[in-house]
């Protein structure tokens, strides 16, 4: 059985921290803005929440992935199928956020956000190597 080294231990909670702070943030700013979206010309805002939400959100929490990867693992070249990788961690993501919401009755605020951050670190971010291997 090979053993675990720090260093991808460390580098595997880097990875995870940064994609998880990326992703709380972006979900606390589309809480705190879902109602002024919503009442923007009520057809055009709820398309443009949709569009932010699962267009924007999973572009950029992918080409991060793709940048952390390379940065963190010393990969080669670079991924264009970094959408896919992206939209699973996202998915992910809010799964686990909504599971928190509606059997645990946590709403989302800063403090669970931290301790979301904290604990999934380690766990997403070897799915975030995963995802873009």
């Amino acid at each position: 059985m090979p053993k675990i080294q720090l260093k991808q231990i460390l580098t595997q909670f880097m990875h995870g921290l940064v994609i998880l702070a990326v992703l709380a943030v972006a979900q606390l700013l589309l809480d705190l803005y879902q109602v002024a979206f919503f009442t923007y010309n009520p057809p055009i805002g709820f398309a443009f929440f949709i569009l932010a939400a699962y267009g924007v959100q999973p572009l950029l929490v992918g080409a991060l992935n793709v940048a952390v990867t390379r940065a963190l693992c010393e990969v080669e070249g670079w991924r264009t199928d970094f959408w896919i990788g992206g939209l699973f961690l996202m998915l992910l993501f809010m799964t686990i956020n909504l599971l928190l919401l509606t059997v645990a009755h946590v709403p989302s605020s800063p403090a669970v956000a931290a301790v979301e951050i904290l604990a999934l670190a380690y766990p997403f971010g070897y799915l975030g190597k995963l995802s873009n291997a």
